[in-house]
This record gives C-alpha cells, structure tokens and sequence, in this order.
C-alpha cells in the first residue's frame, strides 16, 4: 500500500515536502528499501485485518517510533484502506531510561547502606572477641 496522506510531523521528520511523500511506500522513504521492515505493522494488519501496534528503532534517524496500523472497512465491510502511523516517541524512551537507572542507582544505595548498617550493628560486638584474640596470642608469645 503506498502512502496517501501525510502530515507536517511526517515531512519534516523524512526532510521532504508532501508531494515528495505520496505514492511512495513507507519503508521507500523511512530505510530505503524496497522491502517492508521486519515485523511491519502494516503487513500484519493486511493479513488480519486486526489492528497492531509496535515500537521500531529507525536506525538512520537514530529515532524510535511507535508504530500502528488499523484497518478501515468500507460499507460492505471490504478493507478500503489501512491508517498507517508513527508517532515518535525518542524522548519518552530516553525518559524511561533515566528513570530506570536512577531507580537502579536508589536500589544500589538502599542496598548498600543497608549492608552498612548491618556491618556497624555488629562491628562493638565483635570488637571484643578481637581483643580477647590478640591478647591471647601476646600471651602465648
């Protein structure tokens, strides 16, 4: 299916005027290829008529885009055409990422204050057993 609609997001993403954009297929002007993309959204729905979703890490672009795809039936119930999306989502991703790694960082500090604790609550009761220690092998020697 070649592209039919397109919107400013989609121009300026692509660096192209719309014209330049319409009656190509998608993966011609977002990979140039003349392949569709692995696991296209697109394909799926063209053969189920369902509707899918997926995110996909435009390389080129170095950009991630959720992309969706959803059949649209005429009046018989025919598939007149497939609403083809992708909404960019690069800094939601990025967002997500520093999320995760603070929250491994605070999980790395709980963990190791926690250890601290544990350490000094036992370190005065065992600061004699290491006295009586090395008093008995001065006294030995």
């Amino acid at each position: 299916m070649r592209i039919v609609k397109n919107n400013q997001a989609a121009s300026a993403t692509l660096g192209l005027f719309f014209d330049q954009i319409i009656g190509h297929h998608c993966y011609e002007l977002f990979h140039g290829s003349n392949e569709p993309c692995q696991n296209c959204p697109l394909l799926a729905t063209k053969e189920s008529f369902s509707p899918y979703t997926r995110e996909m890490y435009h390389k080129k672009l170095e950009r991630t885009f959720l992309v969706s795809a959803s059949p649209v039936f005429d009046n018989k119930g025919n598939l007149e055409y497939i609403a083809h999306v992708a909404k960019d989502i690069t800094e939601i991703k990025q967002l997500e990422d520093k999320l995760f790694q603070s929250q491994k960082m605070e999980a790395i500090g709980t963990m190791a204050s926690g250890i601290a604790h544990d350490f000094q609550s036992c370190a005065p009761e065992s600061v004699p057993q290491c006295r009586s220690v090395s008093q008995s092998s001065s006294d030995s020697g």
